[in-house]
C-alpha cells in the first residue's frame, strides 16, 4: 500500500538546460547531479535481464516531494524508450518501501513485471529501485529503498549555495500530481485495489461549479470528471475529459493516458 508519493520524475534530453530553467523560472533548486552508472549503480536489469546503461539524474527537493530529471546517455533504459515513444515529459512516481524486492515480487505475482531495476551506493545501505509499469494505473510506479548515503559526491547547481534564484514566481511545494485517463471510474478502482490509494472524491468538473473557463486565452466550454485522493502530502488527481475544448483531451490525442 502506497502511503506517500516521494518523488515525481521527468525524462529530458538536456538535463543541464532543463535544470537551469527550473531554477530561473520557478526557483526550484538547488540541484544535485549524479552520473547514474557503474560503479555507483550496479545489479542493473532491463525487463528482467542484466543490462548496462549510462544516465544522468538531477534531484531537487520541492517541499515534501523530490523532483527528479532523468537524461538517458547510452545503453538500454526505460528513459530512452520513453523519449522515443512520447518525447520529453513526466515519467514516473516513486514511493518508499522497506524491501524493494518484496514489493516487486508482490506486484509481479499480480501481473505487473519489472521493466527496470538496480541498486546503488554502499551495499550495506541496501539502496534499491524497481520500476513497475502498472498499466491499469496509467503510469510507472517505482518502489524505492533509500539509505543514508548515496555513495557519490554530486555536482551541485548552482555551485554557490549563496546564490538566489532570479525567479519572480517561486514554487516551494508540489501539491498535486495529475493523470489524464479515459475511464476515471475504472482507473480509480484500480488504484484502490492495487496500491490501496483512496478514498476518492469525484466531481463533475463543469458549470456551474467551474466558471470563467478559458482555453488558450479564449472563453471556452467543456465538461470533465475529476477524482481526488490524498497520498501523504500530495494529492493525486485523475482527469477524464467528457466533451468540449480542454488540455486533457489534447493530451489524450497527443500522448495517450498518463501523467499530465
Amino acid at each position: 500500500k502506497v502511503t506517500g508519493i516521494n518523488q515525481v520524475a521527468i525524462v529530458v534530453k538536456d538535463l543541464q538546460k532543463v535544470m537551469e530553467n527550473y531554477w530561473n523560472i520557478l526557483g526550484i533548486g538547488p540541484w544535485e547531479v549524479f552520473d547514474w552508472e557503474a560503479p555507483l549503480v550496479y545489479d542493473r536489469k532491463y525487463h528482467g535481464k542484466t543490462a548496462w546503461a549510462r544516465d544522468k539524474i538531477a534531484l531537487a527537493q520541492v517541499g515534501a516531494v523530490q523532483l527528479e530529471l532523468c537524461q538517458p546517455v547510452e545503453g538500454d533504459s526505460i528513459y530512452q524508450d520513453f523519449l522515443m515513444e512520447h518525447g520529453e515529459g513526466l515519467h514516473h512516481l516513486n514511493f518508499l518501501v522497506d524491501d524493494v524486492d518484496e514489493a516487486a515480487e508482490i506486484l509481479a505475482k499480480e501481473g505487473f513485471p519489472s521493466i527496470q531495476s538496480g541498486r546503488w551506493g554502499p551495499p550495506a545501505a541496501k539502496c534499491a529501485f524497481n520500476y513497475i509499469d502498472i498499466k491499469p494505473l496509467r503510469t510507472v510506479w517505482e518502489p524505492v529503498h533509500e539509505g543514508e548515503k548515496v555513495g557519490a559526491e554530486p555536482i551541485r547547481y548552482p555551485k554557490d549555495p549563496a546564490v538566489v534564484s532570479p525567479a519572480k514566481v517561486k514554487v516551494t511545494g508540489i501539491n498535486q500530481v495529475a493523470i489524464v485517463v479515459k475511464d476515471l471510474q475504472k482507473v480509480m478502482e484500480n488504484y484502490w485495489n492495487i496500491l490501496g490509494i483512496g478514498p476518492w472524491e469525484v466531481f463533475d468538473w463543469e458549470a456551474p461549479l467551474v466558471y470563467d473557463r478559458k482555453y488558450h486565452g479564449k472563453t471556452a466550454w467543456a465538461r470533465d470528471k475529476i477524482a481526488l485522493a490524498q497520498v501523504g502530502a500530495v494529492q493525486l488527481e485523475l482527469c477524464q475529459p467528457v466533451e468540449g475544448d480542454s488540455i486533457y483531451q489534447d493530451f489524450l490525442m497527443e500522448h495517450g493516458e498518463g501523467l499530465h
